[in-house]
């Protein structure tokens, strides 16, 4: 077992300041949503808020619809990039309640990173009643309606029943509608796939007299879209005469138009009358996918097995082992997730003989299935030995979440505990916070729960805490450095905090949310949009208090209560929700401000060395950035000016930059030319060395020309005060003289 080591940060209004990375000019702040007298209130507020954020940095999100009353109407959704604000959905006079002008519209989110929108929004009868709801794409420049058309969808009223279900990456979406056949009988329900290159709808699933009741009914189930969208997978029920009798599973394949039969088949899959059972959970893009399948033995139900499709055959992936098998040979399991490379997660029943014992959770590699113990003994097994493993996570590098139930001596469960497990390294962690708190006194409760894995490691949970100060304490942990860390960001003096909501960036590799501000009184000060995600360069949390920022001085005269934020994209903007002094709720979006500092080359934000280094390699180089005296030329002198003006200094050794502009020769970059610039020269004398070696020109050696300007700056401060020079120049000799003794 690897370590967990816990790390509590923890943040008073007053140290909240210095926090991450601050600068007046970071973000810039823009009101998003849609204006006009339909969206206000009778009392003059508004109601928007921000509800995606895509990595083409386009929001979601939408405004209620009051219409100058203090009644909602509705929901009107929009796309915005900060400049334009686009409203999304259908909202014509077939989406429109004639009663009261009603529009509602839902949102499932954007695909292929912000291209498409989609959702659905409610269709009305002329008399007001509510027909379905239409699902739609938008596509940056349309909204265009979904589903099947024609008689055989069509009721005696002349309406359409389309249904939603997914979309993907490029645009394809899968849904269903029911079927009609002109009349007022539903004769069943058909699935279909939308292409959106071709912009066509294809009826999908499978076909035959099997799949036909003897009145002509027939229905096929949407189960899935790969995550590309060119593989939809569902089922078809089987029927014999009037009866139903089961399900065949399918996959179809976008660019070809083939459907193909999944699932396992033979006699131990076919009850005596003919009945099968095929499920499907989810699959990939490379047309994989995982599900169950029902055992029979004669007319007795023997339980459900798990299998994967790798795009050519169905083949059975279930544990091995004796306890996973009923006396009678019964089996239960379960196949939850699979990844990009084919990879499954699930979970199977085991058992004592004839008596249910637990259940284990199990991985399938590609290869071989793998019990995973989860958490073992004490609290983690009951008395017959058998314990409850469950997984709720899988990401492409083949790390699983899970958890596992406590249980006292009398096996009654008192709670639960979150686990990781990484399978390059068969190691598993336990997840959750240690504190006494979060132990119930009275019966050793926890109840630690991981919700959500991400793509790098990272695992966001929360635990319960059992002292009445507060109900959940929240947690993120890294796979990487093996620490918990305990998302306190502003504590009062009895240790209550307040962490409500947190979610992972786009990139997976750090989260975005909102916190509880506390002064050094312990007032709240209302909520605080933070970021939180660990520099991999050092293995080092940082947290980011966007409240810190200067230009975001509208947000702190505008919202009176909080402010939280919906996501961060890979451009590191934000956008986010929040509550005005007068009560409306605004939309916001914050965007970097692209802030060039004259002389940092190397764009880390400091004005250092290194940034010496890079001018003096491109002498005679680009003007743009290197001639930074503007004279037309990239030479010495803008290695002396860059020095003399931009260089920043730290005369504290703190970190923080107290001015710009030093001397040749102040290696260190401490403010002063001075014994400890001579101590780095000698250090680097004869040698192939850059600035922060002791090589005061831009020459590739420390050598004697070095020396000479090092001994016309010698006491030197950045404020132009002169030290005293005696002990300098009796060490500048030494120099000299340990030199040519060489």
């Amino acid at each position: 077992m690897r370590r967990i080591v816990f790390a509590m940060v923890a943040l008073s209004l007053a140290s909240a300041a210095s926090a991450g990375v601050a600068a007046a000019d970071d973000y810039d702040l823009t009101w998003l949503g849609l204006g006009g007298a339909d969206f206000i209130k009778d009392d003059g507020t508004v109601y928007a808020e921000s509800f995606q954020i895509a990595d083409n940095d386009l929001v979601l999100g939408r405004n209620r619809i009051f219409y100058g009353t203090a009644n909602n109407y509705g929901d009107a959704w929009w796309v915005s990039d900060g400049t334009t604000t686009t409203r999304v959905g259908l909202f014509d006079t077939d989406h429109t309640r004639s009663t009261d002008n009603q529009q509602k519209t839902y949102v499932l989110g954007f695909y292929g990173g912000g291209q498409f929108a989609a959702g659905e929004s409610e269709k009305y009868r002329p008399d007001g009643s509510k027909i379905s709801n239409t699902p739609w794409v938008y596509d940056g420049t349309q909204t265009i309606a979904l589903g099947l058309t024609g008689a055989v969808y069509t009721d005696a009223g002349g309406y359409l029943y389309p249904s939603r279900w997914e979309g993907a990456a490029n645009g394809n979406f899968l849904g269903m509608n029911t079927i009609y056949n002109g009349g007022s009988t539903n004769m069943g329900t058909a699935t279909w796939v939308y292409n959106y290159a071709t912009d066509t709808h294809t009826s999908v699933g499978l076909t035959g007299a099997q799949y036909i009741r003897d009145d002509g009914y027939v229905k096929t189930r949407a189960g899935r879209l790969s995550p590309d969208g060119n593989y939809a997978f569902g089922r078809t029920y089987l029927y014999s005469g009037s009866t139903e009798n089961g399900t065949h599973g399918w996959r179809y394949d976008v660019s070809t138009d083939t459907t193909v039969q999944i699932g396992l088949t033979g006699a131990g899959f076919v009850r005596d009358d003919g009945y099968m059972e095929v499920e499907i959970r989810r699959g990939n893009a490379s047309g994989q996918l995982n599900g169950l399948s029902r055992r029979y033995s004669g007319s007795t139900d023997m339980g459900r097995v798990a299998w994967i499709f790798d795009g050519t055959s169905t083949t059975q992936i279930s544990p091995t082992g004796a306890e996973f098998s009923r006396a009678d040979g019964y089996r239960y399991e379960d196949a939850w997730y699979i990844n990009a490379s084919g990879q499954v997660a699930g979970e199977a029943t085991t058992y004592d003989g004839a008596a249910t014992g637990g259940k284990r959770a199990w991985f399938y590699n590609g290869t071989t299935t793998q019990v995973l113990d989860g958490l073992q003994g004490g609290y983690f097994e009951k008395s017959n030995g058998h314990n409850q493993a469950l997984p709720n996570g899988l990401n492409a590098a083949a790390q699983i979440t899970g958890t596992s139930y406590r249980y006292n001596a009398s096996d009654t469960y008192i709670g639960l505990q979150g686990w990781f497990y990484d399978s390059a390294t068969d190691t598993t962690v336990a997840l959750g916070l240690t504190d006494p708190a979060y132990t119930r006194v009275s019966d050793d409760k926890q109840y630690h729960y991981p919700h959500e894995l991400s793509a790098t490691g990272l695992v966001r949970g929360s635990s319960d805490r059992y002292d009445g100060l507060f109900s959940k304490g929240r947690w993120v942990y890294d796979w990487d450095t093996d620490m918990t860390y305990e998302l306190a960001f502003s504590t009062r003096s009895d240790g209550y905090y307040d962490t409500p909501k947190f979610e992972f960036t786009n990139d997976g590799d750090g989260l975005v949310g909102y916190y509880e501000l506390f002064d050094a009184f312990d007032v709240s000060q209302g909520y605080s949009l933070f970021y939180w995600t660990i520099d991999r360069a050092t293995d080092t949390p940082t947290f980011v208090d966007l409240e810190d920022r200067t230009a975001l001085a509208a947000m702190e005269d505008l919202f009176a209560l909080y402010y939280k934020g919906c996501g961060m994209n890979a451009g590191a903007l934000f956008a986010g929700t929040g509550t005005m002094a007068d009560g409306s709720q605004g939309a916001y979006l914050l965007t970097p401000v692209e802030t060039s500092v004259p002389g940092d080359f190397d764009g880390d934000g400091d004005v250092d060395a290194d940034d010496v280094d890079i001018l003096c390699a491109n002498m005679g180089g680009d003007l743009n950035p290197y001639d930074v005296n503007s004279d037309g030329v990239v030479d010495e002198d803008d290695m002396i000016y860059h020095i003399e003006t931009l260089v920043e200094y730290d005369t504290n050794g703190d970190g923080t930059a107290d001015g710009n502009g030093t001397y040749r020769g102040d290696f260190n970059l401490d403010g002063v030319v001075n014994a400890t610039d001579l101590q780095i020269m000698k250090g680097g004398f004869g040698a192939v060395g850059g600035y922060a070696d002791g090589n005061a020109n831009c020459d590739t050696v420390v050598n004697a020309t070095d020396l000479q300007i090092l001994k016309s700056t010698f006491g030197q401060t950045a404020s132009a005060v002169p030290e005293p020079l005696t002990v300098g120049l009796l060490g500048l000799g030494g120099l000299t003289l340990l030199r040519r003794r060489k």
